[in-house]
């Protein structure tokens, strides 16, 4: 009985620590990993659902061990055998284990991803607490260190390694004198070299042997001659003159003189553009190194600032019109070939190069081809003016959008500028039916209008403040669009995460700044911005709502939008507000709001949510995401959420 016992109590052992190790399938969207958990009352009720008025599915009886894999307001997910169920978290103790790092050296990491921040380097041989897993990554707590973080499985073991065994004790620290110094695998001029030293290496001398000396530098073990080791320290070089910044030359051609004088004689000359280091400046004369030419030149013959390189412009064939209502811009010259964009009536585009009944053409913003059929070198007669009827006028105090009807969810007409006035045609659930000069009639919310008080133009004067208020008016919103600069993110076939990133967060702004809000931009170009930097404007800005711009990417198949919080308390509502309009607006597949360890919203003090705006790893996805139409969806899900997130306030 005994044996069979002891059988069972290893059995079950295997089974905790195998569950622990076992790789964590499913999708729940409260949960960033899984963890053992131990029964801790004398039966626990198991209930579908997280509350005490959902149906018991099952009962656990104390000291029981259960797999959890998602939380939500204070109530545990988890497996117990073959069923699922949720149970109150405060009847559960996570089991841990003990462990011992078995690498070198081995990061802890902020995140369960070789990515994550390294919060730490542990040595062989720490021991380490586990407290769950996700994939292949341990979730530990150093006790030494009280630190928590994740590291990869494979570098934790239930076994202490051995000690490494002393390093043998050293006789000193010497230098090498010679150009160059062969290092031999054992004490003679004819043994086999195993490395070289450059003069001024440190080396350790452990052994000695008649002229050789044995020792260990560079990752170099062996023996070299003695006669070419000193105990005294080379002098170090001398220090390079610090710099007082890089300017570029701003004349065509610029001399480089010996002295800071104009009669002094020519050591070079630098072309217009050249950049150059400043080391030193003595009246009007500046101290430079610049192409292997060191001397003095002129200050006022540079600047800090770099100049605009100028690309050689293709000869135009001349400027044409679209004839259609709408012409495909395609990446080539063919009918099936990618469509980079679309050009409406009207549109004046410059003609550069022809191929059969193409023609490659450069308009707004857009470069490809369009079928020459739809194009005209007459410009189009510009439809007359509509005349304004003598109905009641209103004023509008800030750039607005005219939408197809009294809501949000209609479609934008047009923008029409703040100050512009317009025809009062009807009115309904506080929306404003308007025509403009060109009888183009549509709907604007009736905060973002005044009446003008008469039926003629009135002559400017400064916009009054909103009467009715927007849930938007006076917030600060930080968009931050992701990556930037030399960090492109991920990169699909046709388009970079960062620059989808900086356009999304424009679209959103544009709609932010209309409903009057006050928006902080973390970068508005192509700039390299630190994780760091973005939380301090964040921070500085003292943002109502920080919202970072994303696009995914992975190594399957994958379609849909994320929003990530990191404390559901603080955002968690905001994320489900934005993830839901998201989806409402784009159609695109629902992943869900869940929590994320990402530093821009972890380290913020602000409510913060992350999102990802679709998969551009996914080629079908790729130019959905892309396009200008989708744009607008998404930047307007995510206005729609903000707006349904101060409302609720």
């Amino acid at each position: 009985m005994k044996a069979a016992s002891l059988v069972k109590a290893q059995v079950l052992c295997f089974l905790v620590l195998f569950s622990l190790l076992a790789p964590f399938s499913g999708n729940i969207a409260e949960a960033a990993y899984t963890y053992q958990g131990k029964v801790n009352a004398n039966v626990l009720n198991v209930r579908s659902k997280p509350g005490t008025t959902s149906s018991i599915v099952g009962k656990l009886k104390k000291s029981q061990v259960v797999t959890v894999t998602g939380q939500q307001s204070g109530w545990s997910k988890i497996t117990f055998g073959k069923k699922t169920g949720w149970v109150s978290a405060k009847f559960l103790a996570t089991v841990t284990w003990k462990g011992y790092v078995n690498a070198t050296n081995l990061y802890l990491r902020g995140t369960p991803n070789s990515k994550g921040k390294i919060l730490a380097t542990l040595k062989s041989g720490t021991p380490v607490t586990v407290q769950g897993k996700d994939g292949s990554w341990l979730k530990i707590t150093v006790p030494s260190s009280k630190r928590t973080g994740w590291v990869s499985a494979s570098y934790i073991s239930t076994k202490k390694p051995a000690a490494v065994a002393a390093a043998p004790k050293s006789l000193g620290t010497y230098y090498v004198n010679a150009t160059s110094l062969n290092v031999r695998k054992t004490a003679s001029g004819t043994a086999g070299v195993v490395g070289t030293l450059k003069k001024g290496t440190a080396v350790k001398v452990y052994k000695k042997s008649g002229n050789w000396s044995q020792i260990e530098a560079s990752n170099v073990k062996g023996w070299v001659s003695s006669s070419y080791l000193s105990t005294k320290k080379p002098a170090a070089a001398a220090a390079a003159p610090k710099s007082l910044g890089t300017y570029y030359v701003n004349a065509t051609s610029l001399n480089v003189r010996k002295t800071a004088s104009g009669t002094a004689g020519v050591v070079g000359t630098l072309k217009k553009g050249t950049a150059v280091k400043v080391y030193k400046k003595s009246g009007s004369w500046s101290q430079i190194e610049a192409s292997n030419v060191k001397g003095w030149v002129s200050s006022s013959y540079l600047s800090a600032k770099k100049p605009a390189t100028v690309a050689a412009v293709p000869k135009s064939l001349g400027t044409y019109y679209v004839t259609a209502t709408s012409l495909n811009v395609r990446k080539t010259a063919s009918g099936t070939a990618g469509v980079v964009g679309t050009l409406k009536k009207g549109t004046a585009v410059k003609v550069y190069k022809k191929s059969g009944n193409w023609s490659q053409i450069e308009a707004s913003n857009l470069q490809g081809w369009v079928s020459s059929a739809y194009l005209s070198s007459n410009k189009p007669v510009a439809a007359p003016a509509v005349p304004v009827s003598n109905a009641p006028k209103v004023l509008l105090k800030e750039n607005s959008n005219l939408r197809k009807g009294p809501g949000t969810s209609y479609a934008v007409i047009i923008v029409e500028k703040a100050g512009a006035v317009l025809s009062k045609i009807g009115e309904k659930n506080g929306w404003v039916q308007v025509k403009n000069a060109k009888g183009t009639t549509g709907w604007v919310a009736g905060w973002l209008v005044q009446n003008s008080g008469s039926s003629s133009s009135p002559s400017p004067s400064p916009v009054p403040s909103p009467v009715g208020n927007s849930p938007l008016e006076g917030k600060v919103i930080v968009l931050d669009p992701g990556h930037g600069g030399f960090d492109s993110g991920a990169i699909g076939r046709l388009y970079r995460e960062k620059v989808l990133n900086l356009n999304s967060a424009f679209e959103a702004g544009s709609l932010l700044q209309n409903a009057g809000a006050k928006v902080v931009y973390t970068r508005n170009k192509d700039v390299y911005l630190s994780l760091g930097q973005r939380v301090t404007i964040s921070h500085q800005a003292k943002a109502d709502a920080f919202v970072s711009f994303h696009y995914n990417a992975c190594t399957g198949t994958c379609s849909g939008i994320d929003t990530f919080y990191y404390s559901y308390a603080q955002e968690g509502e905001l994320a489900r507000y934005i993830q839901n309009n998201l989806v409402v607006q784009t159609g695109l597949k629902n992943r869900g709001a869940h929590f994320g360890d990402y530093h821009v919203i972890r380290e913020n003090n602000r409510p913060g949510v992350l999102v990802e705006l679709g998969f551009i790893s996914n080629p079908i996805e790729e130019k959905i995401v892309g396009t200008s139409a989708y744009q607008k969806k998404a930047a307007r899900g995510i206005y729609d959420g903000l707006i349904q997130y101060f409302s609720s306030k």
